[in-house]
């Protein structure tokens, strides 16, 4: 899992600047792209950071990050313990042992993950309990069939994507809910027919584009990236330009009049934003205090804007070159794995020195030294053939002096003597 954080790492210092950039540039992109064109653009870039992979081969900047400094070695060495009295590396040694720059920081960057999703899915889970509680289903039936009335003009086929359709009291804004079985949640609140079909086309479009699913990629870019700030503000950035692109889908035929009357209900939902907040998986009439201003800018922006294909284009070119520009050349395959190669070298150790010192004491007794262990007798060969045989019966006196031979180099305990069996002499009854 070590090795996980690091490519991440390596990917946030590769495309941070050219998301910067992108942001930086986002006025200039407003004036000439649509803002279908930046929903696409956040979308591509967000599906680049989710998949943190980098293969290193043509990063031109290769970083050495110390992750596998041990921290009590590390401690030991500072001027605090080297100044002091006690031994400032069993100090370090007692208080963190095992502990490396490494492992510090990967359980770090995962307690953060953890923690963000924690916190959503379960502000998610107690939304859900609230509106299952509070909510009903509309007294009038209407509404369902100005919702198959209006889903053909958008492209939804409303008898494949039921919808189902409920009135919560705990809500501000018409909104969308349910990854798998989306579920349409509209104020306790009357809206006019005008009003009514506007809401709902908005929601339609949502539907056909599945952005509760692009949420949810959203979501997680902003887990996995929750340590840099301009991934953040992307997310927003991104979010903000959905709700605009699907404003200028439901406009695009609108007049003035009925622009500022969409406008009109926005304001409105915004400045009744006390109520509790929507949860990140759902869709969102109502915008923000933040993002309220661009949105109604994007709403009256009439100007004729570029389809942006090209501009996509390089950018994806962009993140496919930026995404390798630099790698952490000492990313550890498994930081646990570590520890257990050390740990198994540990081990293997002590059968490494016992082999050693059994191959000694065979050395040793190759070359003839007393180790207590008595020299096997040699078998008679064709020099000492002629010699008469002391065992026989008839007790023939063993000579005085047996003939000189020439010295023998020493011979390891593995050598193999060969017997010619014909040079020997017969023994005699």
């Amino acid at each position: 899992m070590g090795g996980f954080f690091y490519h991440v790492l390596a990917l946030n210092i590769s495309l941070t600047p050219l998301i910067a950039a992108l942001l930086i540039l986002m006025p200039l992109f407003k004036m000439r792209y649509s803002a279908y064109f930046r929903y696409w653009m956040w979308l591509v870039i967000s599906l680049r950071l989710l998949v943190p992979v980098s293969f290193g081969a043509y990063s031109p900047f290769l970083l050495n990050f110390p992750v596998h400094t041990d921290l009590p070695e590390a401690i030991s060495q500072s001027p605090i313990f080297q100044n002091s009295d006690f031994t400032g590396a069993a100090v370090a040694s007692a208080l963190f042992s095992g502990l490396t720059f490494g492992k510090i920081i990967t359980v770090m960057y995962f307690t953060g993950v953890i923690a963000f999703l924690a916190y959503k899915f379960a502000s998610y889970t107690l939304f859900l309990r609230s509106v299952k509680r509070w909510s009903r289903e509309p007294v009038d039936a209407g509404i369902a069939g100005i919702v198959a009335e209006l889903s053909p003009a958008y492209g939804l086929n409303a008898d494949k994507n039921r919808l189902k359709i409920r009135r919560c009291k705990k809500i501000a804004g018409p909104m969308v809910i349910g990854l798998f079985r989306p579920t349409l949640l509209l104020p306790d609140d009357e809206y006019d027919p005008v009003k009514l079909r506007m809401v709902l086309s908005h929601e339609i479009v949502h539907l056909k584009r599945h952005d509760l699913w692009y949420k949810l990629v959203l979501l997680f870019v902003c887990a996995l990236h929750w340590f840099n700030p301009v991934v953040q503000i992307m997310a927003k950035r991104a979010d903000n330009d959905l709700e605009i692109s699907c404003d200028n889908i439901v406009l695009k035929s609108a007049d003035i009049n009925e622009k500022k009357l969409y406008s009109k209900m926005i304001i409105e939902m915004a400045a009744n934003n006390l109520r509790s907040a929507p949860p990140a998986l759902s869709t969102n009439f109502k915008s923000g205090k933040d993002s309220l201003g661009n949105r109604i800018k994007g709403i009256f922006d009439s100007g004729i804007k570029k389809s942006g294909t090209a501009a996509l284009i390089i950018i994806v070119f962009a993140l496919a070159v930026m995404g390798e520009f630099v790698h952490i050349k000492n990313i550890p395959a498994s930081l646990t794995g570590i520890n257990q190669q050390v740990q198994a070298g540990q081990e293997i150790r002590p059968q490494i020195n016992k082999a050693a010192d059994s191959n000694k004491e065979s050395l040793d007794y190759g070359t003839g030294l007393d180790y207590g262990i008595k020299e096997p007798q040699t078998a008679p060969t064709a020099d000492n053939a002629g010699l008469p045989d002391m065992n026989t019966q008839g007790g023939a006196s063993k000579p005085a002096s047996l003939p000189s031979q020439p010295a023998r180099p020493a011979q390891s305990a593995t050598e193999v003597v060969i017997i010619d069996l014909n040079q020997l002499s017969p023994e005699d009854d």
